[in-house]
């Protein structure tokens, strides 16, 4: 008689257990497709983090100091909370977000950027009216029939005395205007010289013995 009370008590807690498995599957199909609706997707293709739920203290058997088994708690199966979903977090989504901040970050930059470079040069550099206090030799009126030569560039580390001579015997035929010799100066030069020569004060460079003092020093 008390084996048979036993085997139906098993037989009534197994049921119960496959209801409760039958109940938490469908909870959790309920709930995918509730969270899949709510998206407006199907089931999505992007890399997720599954966070494993804790495990659910399961009932044990215990057998009293008496040798017998404690009397079946049906009450206890029914209390026992469904299994939550895994969550799922967006790793594309997090992804996307630092990149927009890194845009918004970079365009800051370059716009500071651009605005210093403004700064320092200025709105009006490449007005026409400044252009001519750029020119070291304003208004160099060149022969037609005048061919610039071939010069040997200086920079710096040859004798300039050699090569001042040099480059006036190239252009013997144009020294009667020294318009001409400062203006085309520049093309015999290269590099560190070539800089020193378009930082030169046009209002200091009247003459052709004004170039070759400053040259020379």
């Amino acid at each position: 008689m008390e084996g048979e009370e036993r085997a139906h008590r098993d037989a009534h807690f197994q049921e119960e257990l496959e209801s409760l498995k039958a109940s938490v599957a469908r909870l959790t199909s309920l709930l995918e497709q509730t969270l899949r609706n709510a998206s407006g997707e199907g089931p999505s293709n992007r890399p997720a983090i599954f966070v494993q739920p804790p495990a659910t203290a399961q009932p044990e058997e215990t057998i009293s100091e008496h040798g017998q088994e404690p009397p079946y708690n049906s009450a206890f199966v029914h209390s026992m909370p469904p299994a939550p979903a895994p969550a799922i977090i967006d790793l594309v989504a997090n992804e996307s977000h630092k990149t927009k901040s890194s845009n918004g970050i970079d365009q800051d930059k370059m716009a500071a950027l651009e605005a210093r470079i403004r700064a320092i040069e200025g709105a009006d550099l490449y007005d026409p009216i400044h252009v001519v206090e750029m020119c070291l030799v304003p208004n160099v009126v060149v022969p037609k029939e005048f061919r610039v030569p071939e010069f040997i560039k200086y920079t710096g580390t040859q004798y300039p005395i050699t090569h001042l001579k040099s480059y006036c015997n190239k252009m013997a035929e144009v020294v009667h205007d020294e318009k001409l010799p400062i203006h085309f100066f520049q093309d015999s030069l290269s590099g560190a010289v070539l800089s020193w020569y378009m930082r030169l004060d046009n209002t200091k460079i009247q003459k052709w013995k004004n170039l070759v003092d400053a040259f020379v020093k």
